[in-house]
């Protein structure tokens, strides 16, 4: 049973949106599920936007301390070239973790 649900809500300019999703789809999140502790991922479009697509990934987690440890402050200094790059594409980007 997940305890913890991290949240991410961002925008993506139209022209990297193919090559966004696949990383993220891809990549990002078989990455994230290897990690101990996380136990599902979900991706969303949430609507249309003046040349960009609002987006929110979902992450449930057994317990809310298990994207605490690593922090997201601490996993920043830890991603590779092709993730920062990544992560770069996003616009107007919020996060929450939800116990």
């Amino acid at each position: 049973m997940d305890r913890g649900i991290w949240a991410i809500w961002y925008d993506v300019p139209d022209e990297h949106k193919s090559e966004y999703l696949d990383w993220f789809h891809h990549v990002h999140i078989p990455d994230k599920l290897s990690r101990p502790g996380y136990l599902w991922a979900a991706h969303y479009e949430l609507g249309h936007g003046g040349g960009s697509k609002s987006y929110l990934g979902l992450f449930g987690g057994i317990t809310a301390h298990t994207f605490l440890n690593p922090s997201p402050g601490q996993l920043i200094q830890r991603q590779s070239a092709e993730t920062k790059r990544m992560i770069g594409m996003r616009r107007q980007s919020s996060a929450c973790i939800l116990a």
